[in-house]
């Protein structure tokens, strides 16, 4: 899967095992067939497969790259729901500073890229501005 970290080597080679390739593959698979994947396997978690699921949702949903759809799980936004519920100018303080912590230095996120995030979320779930 592109743009997979390299710490998730062992539930790639679940996922691959099972004839998951991509993050479109995954996004469809729901929780019984990673926990049943899980438990065939001591390589992966089942917990870190669903987080890896909920990356691919959002990589699916609204064409994210990886790195983009990383960040906004680590920041607290698990699903495109939420992130077209978001306060920009809020999220966008915690993902700049999360990405500085991450990267020990300076944040390349956006307030307008973020913007166009959540403009896409809204679009997914049919949620207005207010």
């Amino acid at each position: 899967m592109q743009g997979l970290p390299r710490h998730f080597f062992r539930e790639a080679s679940v996922l691959a095992d099972a004839g998951i390739h991509d993050w479109a593959g995954l996004a469809p698979v729901d929780d019984a067939w990673l926990r049943h994947l899980a438990q065939r396997s001591s390589a992966a978690s089942e917990a870190r497969l669903l987080r890896l699921r909920a990356q691919a949702r959002l990589i699916v949903a609204l064409t994210l790259p990886a790195e983009a759809a990383a960040l906004l799980l680590h920041g607290g936004i698990p699903d495109v729901a939420s992130l077209a519920v978001a306060d920009p100018d809020d999220l966008l303080r915690r993902l700049q500073r999360l990405e500085r912590s991450l990267l020990k230095g300076q944040s390349r996120l956006q307030l307008v890229q973020l913007q166009g995030w959540i403009v896409a979320a809204r679009r997914q779930t049919g949620r207005s501005r207010n």
